[in-house]
């Protein structure tokens, strides 16, 4: 990509990433492996070489192992209480409402936006440490 081309927004790509897993899902099967196998070879050709490689092995072993690297969220009346949330909207609450919203946040854990928002929060929060700290100094 040369200067003068725009970057695409995050959005973007993740429109393209959902319209390319689009089409995918409409080429027959034997057309899907060839495809899978030209991607490899366009990946081989890259720099992505060594880092698909070990993501694959990590897949297929996490799909032998199965395992959690994120813990399941736990959702409790106290912990909500904490937040900027208004009292009687929290008393409105159920049990059931308690136990949706941790099943949304687990979900969330696999789409991309969650860990761009997560970054976000966590470079400005050492942001602002820094520039905290370059105050007392």
């Amino acid at each position: 990509m040369n200067d003068e081309q725009r970057k695409p927004t995050a959005e973007e790509l993740l429109q393209t990433k959902d319209n390319v897993l689009e089409q995918w899902r409409l080429l027959p099967a034997e057309h899907q492996a060839t495809m899978l196998l030209v991607l490899l070879k366009e990946i081989a050709d890259s720099d992505m070489n060594d880092w698909t490689r070990n993501a694959i092995v990590t897949l297929a072993s996490m799909s032998e192992h199965p395992q959690h690297f994120l813990p399941n969220p736990i959702v409790t009346r106290e912990r909500l209480a904490e937040l900027d949330i208004d009292e009687q909207q929290l008393t409105s609450l159920t049990d059931d409402d308690l136990v949706a919203i941790a099943e949304s946040i687990q979900e969330s854990y696999s789409h991309d936006e969650f860990w761009e928002e997560i970054m976000d929060q966590v470079l400005e929060f050492h942001t602002e440490q820094v520039l905290k700290a370059k105050r007392f100094t």
